[in-house]
């Protein structure tokens, strides 16, 4: 498998980012971006971390009660360990 290029992979973040934002738009969320780093703060005062891992080409997500690696395959970002895709996966952590 190629390894992305670096301004390939900051154009797909920021496409996920976007959409990201819009799904958090959508819940209510409480959110903020800053340096590549999203932020939701959940209703009971909890947060979830989302951030760019540039040079592993990676969006790590972190939580309360774990932290999980995602990259771009195929057209999706996907859970390098399990393949549960990213967008589901935000939206059951902040409905």
């Amino acid at each position: 498998m190629r390894a992305m290029d670096e301004s390939a992979y900051h154009n797909a973040c920021d496409e996920l980012f976007a959409e990201i934002e819009a799904m958090l738009d959508e819940t209510g969320a409480d959110f903020h971006e800053a340096g590549g780093v999203l932020e939701v703060e959940d209703d009971n005062g909890d947060k979830i971390i989302i951030s760019r891992q540039t040079p592993l080409r990676e969006i790590w997500v972190a939580e309360k009660k774990a932290g999980r690696h995602f990259r771009l395959q195929n057209g999706e970002w996907s859970d390098t360990i399990d393949g549960r895709a990213l967008m589901p996966y935000l939206r059951g952590l902040v409905e």
